[in-house]
């Protein structure tokens, strides 16, 4: 290898590393973003069924029980969006440690060689983690959608 090349491999491993990490930022907001509207509306199934077991006479109790199926299904969701798309992981850096790099006895080249080696492993790293952040967004998001359908059938059952 010429160190052009080498040099060119580096700079563009660091640019790939930099971009699984700004993609995994992006998707853990709207995980959030997502853990929030579920939440609010787990809330206010909660709250909308506290409300009418007060008005236990006026009501039956179907609705109620289907307005807290409704808030235990948002609540589930909202658990395995944390487990899956929250939770901190190891991400890799987008460069490594002066420590591990730092060897007077190696040549330039050869530790640039080595960097390149351990940027691609980095980079694997950081990719899975942001394809698993993206797929169980994707999947929370989608199965999100049939909770009217929870709260019909429930409804219907009881």
């Amino acid at each position: 290898m010429n160190e052009d090349l080498i040099n060119y491999v580096l700079t563009e491993a660091q640019a790939n590393i930099k971009f699984q990490i700004e993609s995994l930022d992006v998707l853990r907001k709207e995980a959030n973003a997502t853990l929030t509207l579920l939440m609010t509306g787990a809330g206010a199934a909660s709250g909308y069924g506290i409300k009418l077991c007060e008005d236990i006479g006026t009501v039956k109790s179907d609705m109620i029980i289907a307005l807290f199926s409704l808030a235990l299904f948002l609540f589930f969701l909202s658990g395995l969006l944390s487990w899956f798309c929250l939770l901190t992981g190891d991400v890799m850096p987008p460069s490594n440690i002066p420590a591990n790099l730092y060897n007077p006895d190696f040549n330039v080249y050869l530790i640039k060689e080595a960097e390149i080696e351990n940027m691609q492993g980095r980079i694997e790293t950081n990719r899975g983690m942001v394809a698993n952040v993206g797929s169980w967004l994707n999947i929370v998001r989608i199965v999100s959608l049939f909770s009217p359908l929870i709260f019909l059938v429930v409804w219907a059952v009881e």
